[in-house]
């Protein structure tokens, strides 16, 4: 998505367009306009990886810091922050790169200077606009019904790959042919010589154990009585289901359409499209306007209120967006050739 500055035109329906075909803006105010975008990201990439973190804030916590300041080496740069990166103290704002240690009750970080600009973006709660919402709150109980049903099949996973159980043999058995003169590590020939068994094909794949059975000998009531105690947990098949059904769920729940993280299944490349338009029209675009206007309000105007501009004047500009690219589907005249046909 690419962001340019815009001016608004006459017409209240069109769409802002950039700056340098607006004829009527005051004077400067284009060319600052344009110095402004420049400052933002030096280039494109890190105008996307802005843009990348904002979004990714404002879904989830809702709200976020654009931070600018002047680094050792770089210079001016500017970039989002979460709001666990920025704490507020009575000296100031310090900014955070690794999360606080819980027992460490101090505030760790780097104390950012005075002249650092600080603006808090978030999306407004529909009834404290102070506070942020997102489109995750929607969806934090099958979130969490997940993670704990994730975290339980894991569990019972680790507990098959780890735990063999316990083998119940009686004192009365023997190993077939096993030598009593052997000394044994702890006084009983018949574990010793079992223990080796089922250590063998651990240390050596090539070695008979692995594939010859160990044969025992003893009365027949008493053979009987071998028991395999299984420790492991087994994996509740309802769980998995479980599972399955709560991703559906999330995916239905949160603000893209279902295919996009499912998977677009049992479409062809028309539907895919189709998809794709209605994923940017209800989806994409309402957040990327939410985006440009938080950065027009936080950024923007006060850096060209800063310049000199009235509000009357630093109000008929914008950051817009162009969507072209993302929007613009690849030449398939051959496919509709072939289709008519």
């Amino acid at each position: 998505m690419r962001l340019f500055a815009a001016a608004y035109t006459d017409d209240p329906k069109a769409p802002p367009i950039p700056v340098e075909d607006a004829t009527d803006l005051p004077a400067g105010l284009a060319d600052a306009a344009a110095a402004a975008m420049a400052r933002l990201g030096s280039g494109r990439m890190a105008t996307a990886a802005l843009m990348n973190s904002y979004t990714v804030n404002l879904s989830v916590p809702g709200e976020c810091y654009l931070l600018g300041r002047d680094e050792t080496y770089v210079g001016e740069s500017w970039e989002i922050r979460s709001i666990d990166e920025i704490v507020t103290t009575d000296k100031g704002y310090y900014l955070r790169d690794l999360p606080a240690d819980p027992s460490d009750h101090s505030i760790k970080g780097e104390l950012l200077p005075p002249d650092a600009y600080i603006a808090r973006l978030w999306q407004p709660h529909p009834r404290w606009r102070a506070l942020a919402d997102s489109p995750a709150r929607a969806i934090l109980e099958p979130c969490e019904e997940l993670l704990w049903l994730s975290r339980g099949i894991r569990a019972a996973a680790k507990s098959r790959a780890m735990t063999n159980g316990i083998l119940l043999v009686p004192d009365e058995l023997t190993i077939m042919q096993a030598d009593e003169s052997d000394d044994s590590e702890n006084g009983d020939p018949f574990m010793d010589a079992l223990t080796r068994a089922l250590v063998a094909p651990l240390t050596d794949e090539g070695s008979p154990s692995s594939v010859v059975p160990l044969a025992l000998r003893g009365p027949g009531a008493i053979l009987a009585m071998i028991q395999h105690l299984r420790l492991d947990r087994e994996i509740d098949k309802t769980s998995i289901g479980r599972c399955a059904e709560l991703i559906r769920e999330i995916a239905i729940g949160i603000d893209l359409p279902s295919e996009v993280l499912l998977g677009v299944a049992d479409v062809n490349h028309w539907t895919a499209w189709q998809i794709d338009d209605s994923t940017f029209k209800y989806h994409v675009e309402p957040v990327v306007q939410r985006e440009v206007d938080g950065l027009t309000a936080g950024y923007f105007w006060p850096t060209l209120a800063a310049e000199g501009f009235t509000p009357a004047e630093y109000r008929r500009v914008v950051i817009w967006y162009d969507p072209t690219e993302l929007v613009t589907h690849p030449d398939r005249t051959e496919d509709a050739l072939k289709l008519w046909d």
